[in-house]
């Protein structure tokens, strides 16, 4: 295993977290998902953009990161961002279908462009499209099951693609906490704003409670 780097320059920035939660005095972990039918993560996550955050919910705090902790930047490449990408495509055979995953440049491109949180491929192979028609298929019938009240199937779809996209997102947090990170920086794309273009906004994945404060609610 690549030995992990530090990178403490942009921790010291002010980072926010957004939540419909009352607020609490100390994180959990791994932390509630917000609803019974939500795939539970194992990380907290943050931005600098209190707007983003907002966006997760209108209770706001922010944090201080622990100086010198173990964190990937992806987007800056090299061997340890190699060695994530490669873990990832072990990991299992639906996240070995990634796009995002198809070779270095486009991995680092997608952590640049905040792309890499939205699960991403080829639907034009066979393989790859009963691989996700039969995750899907899977996710809905469990809702059905979890949510009370009768919906459509509009919004059972919805629900599973956003489960979908949970699911490939604390992919990333396992292998990358499994290769002894601590965090994880890089960007999400912003589709709560209602911008034109949505930008990338800065993103922080923490996977160790010890390596953030407790919360400061404002």
């Amino acid at each position: 295993m690549t030995p992990p780097s530090t990178h403490t320059s942009p921790l010291t920035d002010k980072w926010y977290h957004g939540t419909d939660a009352a607020p609490f005095v100390a994180w959990t972990f791994p932390p509630p998902a917000p609803s019974p039918a939500d795939l539970a993560h194992t990380a907290l996550f943050f931005t600098t953009n209190r707007a983003f955050a907002e966006g997760a919910g209108k209770t706001i705090c922010t944090v201080e990161i622990k100086p010198d902790i173990a964190v990937i930047t992806p987007a800056l490449g090299g061997s340890q961002s190699t060695e994530l990408r490669k873990s990832l495509l072990k990991s299992n055979p639906l996240a070995a279908r990634c796009t995002w995953l198809s070779d270095d440049d486009t991995w680092i491109r997608s952590w640049k462009t905040g792309e890499v949180m939205r699960f991403a491929c080829d639907m034009s192979d066979p393989t790859s499209t009963l691989l996700v028609s039969k995750g899907l298929a899977l996710v809905e019938a469990n809702l059905r099951k979890i949510i009370a009240s009768p919906v459509s199937d509009a919004v059972i779809k919805d629900q599973a693609m956003q489960c979908l996209t949970r699911a490939w997102i604390e992919q990333i947090v396992v292998e990358s906490r499994k290769l002894g990170y601590q965090a994880i920086l890089g960007t999400e794309i912003d589709r709560w704003g209602g911008h034109a273009a949505p930008p990338a906004e800065p993103w922080l994945a923490i996977l160790d409670p010890t390596a953030v404060s407790a919360p400061n609610w404002l």
